[in-house]
């Protein structure tokens, strides 16, 4: 399947379009171009969390590596990019 991507820059308000390809398993009668969709979009909704945690808390420099302290400091960089996203 062909993805088209949609970017707006939010400091520049520049507009970039990319174009990808996607390898599925799926027959059309499994699922719709719009279930497609929601799935690719909920995939990139994941990265774009993993991505804010790493780069904004230093997740992957973390030095947390035992019991459940690691659990507990995702748990906490959660909260607070929760926080942030709802005061703006």
């Amino acid at each position: 399947m062909e993805v088209k991507r949609r970017r707006t820059d939010r400091t520049t308000g520049r507009i970039t379009i990319k174009t990808i390809c996607a390898v599925i398993s799926l027959t059309p009668e499994q699922a719709t171009v719009s279930q497609l969709a929601e799935l690719i979009r909920g995939h990139w909704q994941a990265e774009a969390l993993y991505h804010v945690r790493d780069v904004t808390f230093a997740e992957d420099a973390s030095h947390v590596r035992t019991r459940t302290a690691p659990r507990a400091m995702v748990t906490f960089r959660n909260l607070a990019i929760g926080l942030i996203r709802q005061t703006g």
